[in-house]
């Protein structure tokens, strides 16, 4: 097994232990990551491979508490947004993109990190256009970057406690995940499947596996925190390669 491989299983089953353990996330380590071993546009389309294989099987354990008639709309908007993003994908230089992927899992690593510190409660009252407008956002930069969930999953907690907001943003994501690889398979960003891709598969559902049973076990607040410092990584990397 060469270095480059081994790399990306690590990354893999440490990215979908977070998807199984918080229902969202994986492509704010899997993306980052991925771009140091291969390019942007590989690191992208296989992020919406392995979302769309671990957001099934995630979403079969959840369906019964999935509020659709709220889901639809909002994977509606994230669809459209990942549409444009996608549109966007190959006339957006490479370099630009690491910067555009750092940018964003940053401003996820604060809001990991501030948590109730931030007073948001003045959206509450409001309509869900909101919503609608995080969502198109969402779309457009998950289509552009892989990673695009962050400012979504902020409207979404809004109006959730956490059981029906896991159940929530796995239907949503899991849809935009579909969509995002129709896309990509579409526009010719799509990488060939090989022996390689199904092997990172099997360890992305093995860490699905293992975060699904010990999310009920796991103090959030902490867990949160971790995931923000192991975020760091990837991020310091991406932006030392761009300095440098």
């Amino acid at each position: 097994m060469d270095w480059i491989l081994f790399a990306a299983l690590l990354f893999v089953l440490a990215a979908y232990f977070i998807k199984g353990f918080s229902g969202f996330g994986p492509a704010l380590i899997i993306v980052p990551a991925f771009t140091l071993l291969f390019n942007p546009i590989t690191a992208v389309s296989l992020s919406s491979v392995f979302d769309t294989v671990t957001g099934l099987i995630l979403l079969s354990t959840v369906f019964k508490s999935v509020k659709w008639r709220a889901v639809f709309p909002a994977a509606f908007f994230l669809a459209a947004g990942a549409y444009l993003g996608v549109s966007l994908l190959s006339l957006i230089p490479i370099m630009v993109l690491k910067i555009m992927i750092a940018i964003v899992v940053c401003g996820f690593i604060f809001i990991l990190l501030a948590e109730k510190k931030i007073d948001y409660s003045f959206l509450k009252s409001e309509s869900d256009i909101y919503l609608y407008i995080s969502a198109a956002i969402a779309g457009t930069l998950a289509g552009m970057t892989g990673t695009g969930g962050p400012i979504l999953v902020i409207f979404v907690k809004l109006k959730h406690k956490k059981d029906t907001f896991r159940s929530q943003i796995i239907a949503i994501f899991t849809i935009g995940a579909i969509w995002r690889l129709f896309l990509y398979e579409n526009n010719g960003f799509l990488s060939a499947f090989t022996i390689e891709t199904f092997i990172m598969i099997v360890f992305a559902v093995l860490g699905l596996a293992v975060g699904h049973f010990l999310q009920k076990r796991v103090n959030e607040q902490r867990f949160n925190h971790y995931v923000a410092l192991i975020l760091v990584i990837p991020v310091l990397t991406l932006l030392l390669e761009v300095l440098i």
